[in-house]
């Protein structure tokens, strides 16, 4: 995590010299953590005599200063960063912009970009204890009745099982129908879970609506009628909720709003995002139009980057971020995928762009 750390160093005019921000930046792409750092004023320290040391876990930016109590100098430690690359510490630079500092830290080239959204406590059977309505914390799912997860398999793995297999029919015996819900199981997607419809509680969802995506039904939650998910219409026993809308945790003494909520991260443009990355992976689309199906409210947008990460300060842990160019623009660009928002949904990512 990022540590603000005052420097014992007092200018002329009595001021302590202090980093008051840092922004982190981390580009899988080109295996390069971009750091920039925040003083309080100018600073007067001579940026050529900085180094930046380091280990696997930890880089550090320090400073040679005068100790009065020896003879000679010692350093101190102006900023740290923990970080999960290796960082190639010979080809690491540091430059001063006036307004700040800025550091580029290469990793070296053999370390693995693997990246997934979901965390590994979402794939622990005991942060499932409770499962319920993250609007008016109404329990949906039996306590304690969730025995084993599984991460679900990118959205369009059937199209892949010919590059799969060795030879023709390898995965014959694999069904084709898609993957459907089983009792006491959570199975685990991008921005959604999928689990069986005898594991929740009588009357705690309904439907509502007529179907839509590819003949799901929509489902409220009964007590404070807020949009939580789907239920399959060809497969009646398989309900899908939107990880955004529902609060996930280990079943304690404690009161719902004490307790970690698993999906506590997920939020409405974790749905867009999900959506645009499944739509470029499968068919190498870029550009998309946000829409509710209403005139005047479209956005065009364009998918320039999916593979960074980005940490503040006051953030513990870095987090994929999309960068996107966006026009609130009614003409529909060449080649743009739709996606479909509901009102609430699009004045939320809007709100978020701007």
């Amino acid at each position: 995590m990022f540590h603000r750390i005052e420097m014992n160093e007092v200018t002329e005019d009595g001021n302590v010299q202090t980093i008051v921000e840092s922004f982190v930046e981390y580009q899988v792409n080109i295996g390069c953590y971009q750091c920039y750092l925040y003083f309080t004023r100018t600073v007067p320290l001579d940026i050529t005599k900085c180094t930046i040391q380091g280990t696997f876990s930890r880089i550090a930016l320090v400073y040679p200063c005068e100790n009065d109590d020896e003879v000679g100098t010692t350093t101190q430690v102006l900023w740290y960063l923990d970080i999960k690359q290796h960082v190639d510490i010979s080809t690491c630079t540091i430059e001063d912009k006036n307004d700040h500092w800025y550091m580029r830290l290469p990793v070296h080239s053999n370390t693995s970009h693997g990246f997934s959204s979901i965390s590994s406590h979402e794939l622990e059977a005991e942060n499932y204890g409770t499962i319920s309505c993250r609007t008016c914390t109404m329990p949906l799912v039996h306590s304690n009745i969730i025995n084993k997860v599984l991460p679900l398999p990118s959205t369009n793995w059937m199209d892949m099982l010919d590059f799969w297999g060795a030879g023709d029919g390898a995965f014959e015996h694999i069904p084709r129908e898609g993957i459907v819900a089983q009792p006491h199981r959570v199975l685990v997607g991008e921005s959604f879970v999928l689990l069986h419809v005898q594991d929740f509680l009588v009357h705690a969802i309904v439907a509502h609506g007529t179907t839509t995506e590819g003949e799901w039904v929509p489902l409220k939650c009964t007590k404070c009628c807020v949009s939580i998910g789907l239920s399959s219409f060809d497969h009646v026993e398989t309900i899908r909720l939107d990880k955004h809308l529902i609060h996930a945790s280990k079943n304690t003494m404690t009161s719902l709003e004490d307790q970690e909520n698993v999906f506590a991260t997920y939020t409405v443009d974790s749905i867009v995002c999900a959506k645009i990355l499944e739509q470029a992976d499968a068919d190498g689309t870029f550009r998309f139009r946000l829409t509710t199906g209403t005139l005047g409210t479209s956005m065009n947008l364009q998918l320039l980057s999916w593979n960074t990460l980005i940490k503040h300060r006051h953030v513990p842990t870095f987090r994929r971020v999309l960068k996107v160019l966006y026009k609130h623009d009614q003409v529909l660009s060449d080649h743009a995928y739709e996606i479909h928002l509901s009102t609430n949904m699009y004045a939320t990512i809007v709100q978020r762009l701007q």
